[in-house]
C-alpha cells in the first residue's frame, strides 16, 4: 500500500458539486502523439464522451500537484509519491496528459479480490478437481460451526436447512448460568454482516454468482452461532462450544471458525474459559480457529488466540505479502508448539484483503463494500477474513480425511504450507497456506515434517530517540495540499544498513484517553507496517516491527486519531540475527 491516508470504498470516489470548467487557453483537442500516456479505459472514455471521469495523474516530480489542484481544488494526493486523485472532464483529463511534467493518466481503477481469486490463491479450486490428489473434495459430510454475527439463511449461497443447518441465537441472561437456550431462525438474525460474509467463504455455493464467490469447501455445512451485533460475549462464545461438544457429533461438526477476540498481547491463560473450551474441542478431534488481530503490531494477538490448542491466522495481500494490520506475535518469545505455555505466532498465514463473501440482507456495518454489479455480495478486509480460509480448508481436508486429531490437522497446515520469504514466524507463522498440499498430506495421513527455529533477534546498536507531537484528529484531516496535511503528521527517518534481520519503531504518551497511530513507511513509500485500532482504547504506546527491511531510507509516521495535542517519545531499533523464515518442508 502505498503511504497515502486510508480511503474507505464508500469514499474512494466522489463526485463534485458543479461540473468543472476547463480554464481559459486550455486545450480542447491534442495529437495523441502529444499527449502522456493514458491507459485504455481514459482513452475510451475520451472517445466516448461524458461529463467527468476519477483518474489518477502521476507527474515527473510532485511540483504538478499544485497545478492540477488548480483544475481540482478537491483532489487527494499521496504523501511522497508524485500522485493525485482527480475528478476532470475529457478537455481537462487533456489538458493535463498535454503538461510535459505529466506521467501518465490513467482510471481509478476497483482492484478487488473476489473469493476466486483468494481459492485460486490458495489452489482450493485444485482440491475441488482432484488435481493431484485421491479424488475430489469439497467439504460434503463435515461441518463448521461458524461463532460470529449470526447468518442470513435467505441468501441464495446459504440456505436454511440445506447449508444453514442450524441459525442459532444464544438468548437468555448472558451473565447466569440459567435461562439460556438457543432459537434457530429461518430467517436471517444477522443485522451486521461479519457473520454472513465469513460463512460465504467457508462453504458458499456461489449460487448467486454462478460460481464466481463459491467458498472454499461448498460442499460443507454450517451451524452459526450469533454471539452479538458488534462485540462477542465470552459467555455465549462458551455456550456455543458446550453445545458443540453436547450436540455437534450428530451433525459430525469437525470444524469452529472464531472471526473475533480481545486482549491483544495477553499471556496465554490456560485458566481462561474460552481457553478451557478451546481445549476441550481439541481433545475432541474439533479444530478451532482463530483470527490473529487486526492491531499491526508485535505482541498483538488475541488471547484466545495464542493457545497451543488452536489455529491461529494472520492475512495476506493478494501479492502473498503480509497484511500491514496483521497482529504479529512476540519475536522473543515461545514460538515451538511443543514447549508448554502460549504458542506467541500466528499458525499460518491466508488471504484476508478485500475479500468478496455474502452479503447479509439485514445488515448495517458491512454494506459499505458491497459489490456494485452483484449486491448479494460485499467486500471486507481483516484477519477475521483469512481465518474462513482456513476453516473451509480444514474442512476439505477432514472430508479426506475423518480419523485425523485435531493435532494432526494443525501439524498439517503447518507443514504443508508455502514459504513466506521475508518473513519471520512470528509474524506469519509457518507461512501461506496451501489447501491442495494440505489435503495430499491428509490424504497421506503424513504429520511430521522439519519445524521451523527462530534464533531470536539481537539489537544491532543503541535504539535511536525520537520525539514528537501530534495535533488532534490528524488521521482524518484530508485537505488535499500536502504541506497543510503534514502538518499533522510527524515523521522520523532512519537508516537501515544491509543486512539488518528487523527495524521496529515504539512511541509512547501519557494520556491514555489520547489514541496515536504509528506507521512504517520503507524507502520507496510503501506502508509495511500499522499499529492502528479505535477499539484497544484506553492505552498509551504503540510498536511496529517489520522483518527483512531492504536497505535504505526508512520512515516512522506518526498521527493522532482522536486526541488532544499529544507530546510522545520513542525510540526506533534495528537488529541482527539469520532468523528461520516462516514455512515448513514439503517433501
Amino acid at each position: 500500500m502505498s503511504r497515502v491516508r486510508w480511503i474507505t470504498p464508500a469514499l474512494a470516489s466522489f463526485a463534485l458539486a458543479g461540473a468543472l470548467v476547463a480554464p481559459a487557453g486550455a486545450t480542447t483537442t491534442q495529437e495523441e502523439s502529444d499527449l502522456a500516456p493514458l491507459s485504455d479505459a481514459v482513452e475510451e472514455f475520451l472517445t466516448a464522451g461524458g461529463p467527468s471521469l476519477e483518474v489518477v495523474v502521476t507527474f515527473a516530480d510532485r511540483s504538478g500537484l499544485e497545478r492540477l489542484a488548480g483544475l481540482d481544488a478537491d483532489l487527494q494526493t499521496t504523501r511522497t509519491l508524485p500522485m493525485a486523485l482527480a475528478t476532470l472532464s475529457p478537455d481537462q483529463i487533456r489538458e493535463v496528459a498535454s503538461w510535459e511534467d505529466t506521467r501518465s493518466v490513467w482510471e481509478n481503477a476497483r482492484d478487488e479480490l473476489y473469493l476466486d481469486d483468494s481459492i485460486e490463491m490458495i489452489n482450493a479450486d485444485d482440491v475441488w478437481a482432484g488435481d493431484g490428489l485421491r479424488r475430489a473434495y469439497d467439504g460434503s459430510g463435515v461441518t463448521v460451526a461458524v461463532t460470529d454475527t449470526g447468518v442470513d439463511p435467505t441468501h441464495p449461497d446459504l440456505p436454511h436447512g440445506d447449508k444453514v443447518i442450524h441459525n442459532f441465537a444464544v438468548v437468555g441472561d448472558p451473565l447466569s448460568d440459567t435461562n439460556v437456550g438457543f432459537v434457530d431462525s429461518p430467517v436471517s438474525i444477522d443485522d451486521h454482516g461479519h457473520g454472513t460474509h465469513v460463512s460465504g467463504t467457508i462453504a458458499g455455493t456461489g449460487a448467486a454468482s454462478d460460481g464466481h464467490f463459491t467458498g472454499v469447501a461448498p460442499g460443507a455445512d454450517i451451524v452459526s452461532f450469533k454471539l452479538g451485533s458488534a462485540n462477542v460475549l465470552s459467555w455465549w462464545a462458551i455456550q456455543s462450544y458446550d453445545w458443540i461438544l453436547t450436540e455437534g457429533q450428530q451433525h459430525n461438526v469437525r470444524v469452529v471458525s472464531n472471526s473475533w477476540g480481545g486482549g491483544g498481547g495477553s499471556d496465554y491463560d490456560p485458566e481462561d474459559p474460552v481457553n478451557i473450551a478451546t481445549k476441550a474441542a481439541y481433545d475432541e478431534g474439533v479444530v478451532t480457529v482463530f483470527a490473529a488481530g487486526n492491531s499491526g503490531s508485535p505482541n498483538t494477538m488475541g488471547r484466545n488466540a495464542v493457545s497451543p490448542y488452536v489455529v491461529a491466522v494472520a492475512a495476506a495481500n493478494k501479492d502473498f505479502s503480509l497484511a500491514s494490520f496483521s497482529s504479529t506475535g512476540r519475536p522473543d518469545d515461545n514460538q515451538d508448539r511443543d514447549a508448554g505455555g502460549g504458542l506467541y505466532r500466528p499458525t499460518i498465514t491466508a488471504p484476508g484483503v478485500d475479500i468478496g463473501a455474502a452479503r447479509s440482507s439485514t445488515a448495517t456495518l458491512m454494506s459499505t463494500g458491497v459489490v456494485t454489479d452483484n449486491p448479494f455480495y460485499t467486500r471486507a478486509s481483516g484477519t477475521s477474513m483469512a481465518t474462513p480460509h482456513v476453516s473451509g480448508t480444514v474442512a476439505l481436508m477432514l472430508e479426506a480425511n475423518p480419523a485425523l486429531s485435531a493435532r494432526d490437522v494443525i501439524d498439517i497446515l503447518e507443514c504443508s504450507a508455502d514459504e513466506m520469504a521475508g518473513y519471520a514466524s512470528f509474524e506469519v507463522g509457518a507461512g501461506m497456506l496451501d489447501a491442495r498440499a494440505a489435503v495430499k498430506w491428509a490424504e497421506q495421513g503424513r504429520t511430521n515434517c522439519k519445524p521451523a527455529d527462530d534464533t531470536g533477534l539481537v539489537p544491532s546498536g543503541d535504539p535511536t530517540p525520537i520525539a514528537g507531537t501530534v495535533l488532534p484528529g490528524g488521521y482524518l484531516v484530508d485537505t488535499g495540499i500536502a504541506d497543510l496535511d503534514e502538518q499533522f503528521w510527524s515523521y522520523h527517518e532512519v537508516e537501515v544498513a544491509d543486512g539488518t534481520a528487523a527495524l521496529s519503531a515504539a512511541i509512547a504518551w501519557d494520556n491514555p484517553a489520547d489514541n496515536v497511530y504509528l506507521f512504517l513507511y520503507d524507502p520507496v513509500g510503501n506502508e509495511v507496517a500499522s499499529s492502528a485500532g479505535l477499539l484497544d482504547t484506553p492505552i498509551t504506546e504503540r510498536e511496529v516491527m517489520t522483518t527483512s527491511p531492504e536497505a535504505g531510507t526508512w520512515t516512522v509516521g506518526v498521527v493522532g486519531r482522536v486526541n488532544t495535542v499529544t507530546p510522545y517519545t520513542g525510540q526506533v531499533q534495528t537488529y541482527v540475527d539469520d532468523s528461520t523464515r516462516g514455512g515448513g518442508q514439503k517433501n
